[in-house]
């Protein structure tokens, strides 16, 4: 009889790591299944102190394979100077602005059907920033991006799930 209780316990611990990812399928409404899948890439953002202008001498790179559907670009990050503000260029593969975000700390843009290839991320101010510590979290999607989907929340993602399926 206690096994019952300890197995369940063992799959909402599964749930809540993210082993059992049950977004990478989502149902339509006529009962096909579509395959939704995804990967993240991490882009380091630590910069000394630099501005205004570009903040990183080294181009950091994500992929995006033949059947993409999106790409989301999320980024937090702090500062120790009291100017933060820092925009983040997505450029293809021959160095044509795709996209482009700005912030104070935080900034998240989308790229709807972005091209097979590969891509570099740039950074860069308008003013003088100094301590810059952070990530910026580049996921690309085959198949459709579920809804609320944020790199950073995996383990909120898993619980809402664990909600919705009880």
């Amino acid at each position: 009889m206690r096994i019952l209780p300890l197995l369940l316990l063992a799959c909402a611990a599964a749930l809540l790591a993210g082993c059992l990812d049950r977004d990478d399928a989502s149902t339509s409404g006529d009962g096909d299944q579509n395959m939704s899948t995804n990967t993240t890439t991490s882009l380091s953002m630590s910069f000394a102190a630099a501005g205004p202008g570009p903040l990183s001498p080294t181009p950091q790179m994500f992929s995006v394979p033949a059947n993409a559907t999106a790409a989301l670009v999320e980024a937090q990050w702090e500062c120790t100077s009291p100017t933060c503000t820092i925009t983040i260029t997505v450029l293809d593969e021959n160095g044509t602005e795709v996209a482009s975000g700005s912030g104070n700390g935080e900034a998240n843009f989308e790229i709807e059907s972005p091209a097979p290839g590969t891509y570099t991320v740039q950074f860069s101010s308008s003013g003088p920033v100094a301590g810059v510590s952070g990530e910026t979290r580049v996921t690309v999607f085959t198949g459709e991006v579920p809804d609320g989907f944020t790199a950073w929340g995996d383990e909120d993602a898993a619980r809402a799930r664990l909600a919705r399926d009880a």
